[in-house]
C-alpha cells in the first residue's frame, strides 16, 4: 500500500521528498494548481526520482561544460564537494580524482556514490537505453 504524504509550507526541500511525493505538473487540476503547496513545489528545481532517469540538464552540463555524470549531477544537485566528500568517508582530493574520472570507479564506490547523492545506481551509470528526462521539444 502506498504511504500518504501531506506536503506543508515546511517541506522547502522538494529533493527531500519521497518519491510518492514527486509531483506530475500534467496530471494536476486548475484547483490544485492553487494550492499555496503544490504552487510552491511546481517552482521548485524539478528532481524526479521516480523513473530512474537523468535529466536532460545533467546531460546539457555534460556536454557543455566538458564535466563527467559524477561533476554534472552533484552540480544539478547543488551539493557541495566537501559535504559529498565527507559523507564518502574520504578526504575532498580522493572525491576530486573520482569526480574527474581519472580512475575506474567499483561497484562498491558506484553504490556509495548514488547514495551519497540520493540517486539510483543507474543514474550514475550511462546507457544509450537509460531514459531522458524533459528531452528537447521538436518545432
Amino acid at each position: 500500500m502506498m504511504n500518504t504524504y501531506l506536503l506543508t509550507t515546511e517541506d522547502t526541500d522538494p529533493r527531500t521528498l519521497p518519491e510518492q511525493a514527486v509531483l506530475y505538473a500534467h496530471l494536476l487540476t486548475r484547483d490544485a494548481m492553487n494550492d499555496e503547496c503544490v504552487r510552491k513545489l511546481m517552482a521548485a528545481p524539478r528532481f524526479v526520482r521516480s523513473d530512474k532517469g537523468i535529466p536532460y540538464v545533467v546531460l546539457k552540463d555534460m556536454r557543455t561544460h566538458r564535466w563527467t555524470l559524477i561533476r554534472a549531477w552533484r552540480e544539478y544537485l547543488e551539493i557541495k564537494r566537501e559535504r559529498l566528500a565527507s559523507r564518502l568517508g574520504i578526504s575532498v582530493a580522493e572525491y576530486n580524482v573520482i569526480e574527474k574520472g581519472l580512475v575506474p570507479l567499483s561497484l562498491t564506490m558506484l553504490a556509495l556514490l548514488a547514495q551519497g547523492m540520493g540517486l539510483d545506481e543507474t543514474q550514475l551509470q550511462m546507457s544509450p537505453y537509460q531514459p531522458v528526462l524533459e528531452p528537447l521539444a521538436l518545432s
